[in-house]
């Protein structure tokens, strides 16, 4: 594998990200707009894994579609794709979770998921590394968070209970399997070990 190096297109991708986070959302209002430090984490973690160029960009720009408002997605869409290209603006809309339907109406965390899963069976392979990096890397935050303070701690990061965490970790586990054109299938050894011990952690929270 050959190393990383400098690179220009991913660059460009963390100062967009820094630039348009939580676009037209009013929970990431300036002056509080920050972010967030897992699009950091999940480059590193594709890259560990000798994602491509394209892959690694994609998997930041994940974050400025995801927490953006949905009246402003499409001109982000339209400028992300222009600025870097169909590859990487395709990992980053197909890796982005459907919270809102076509209303702009805010689904449950079942429901948005469980359309996610679905769309993985058909996905492009490198949307499939974005997804696996960036639950690899709420995983591991999230088993840390919980051995410094406790159990009750992941009430703060997600509104699902352990039965709806077992049931995605399963699901989305399984899901990748079955992409047996998928050539990075060792991060889903990574993603079910992290997986579990998380499950385990959360199991009785406070």
């Amino acid at each position: 594998m050959t190393p990383h190096r400098y690179s220009d297109p991913i660059d460009h991708a963390f100062s967009y990200l820094v630039k348009h986070y939580g676009k037209g959302n009013p929970r990431f209002a300036a002056p509080t707009r920050t972010p967030p430090t897992r699009a950091v984490n999940v480059a590193v973690i594709l890259a560990r894994f000798g994602c491509d160029e394209p892959t690694i960009v994609g998997g930041i720009l994940r974050y400025v579609l995801e927490d953006a408002a949905p009246r402003v997605r499409p001109e982000l869409e339209e400028r992300i794709e222009a600025k870097f290209g169909t590859n990487a603006f395709a990992a980053a809309r197909e890796a982005t979770f459907p919270k809102y339907d076509p209303t702009g109406r805010e689904r449950s965390w079942t429901e948005y998921r469980a359309e996610y899963l679905d769309r993985l069976t058909q996905t492009a392979v490198r949307t499939l590394d974005v997804v696996a990096a960036h639950e690899i890397h709420w995983c591991g935050s999230a088993v840390s968070l919980i051995e410094r303070l406790g159990s009750e701690y992941i009430r703060g990061l997600t509104p699902a209970n352990h039965t709806e965490l077992l049931w995605w970790y399963r699901s989305l586990g399984d899901q990748l399997e079955r992409r047996t054109d998928w050539p990075h299938q060792p991060m889903l050894g990574e993603l079910r070990r992290l997986s579990a011990h998380l499950v385990t952690a959360s199991r009785n929270p406070g």
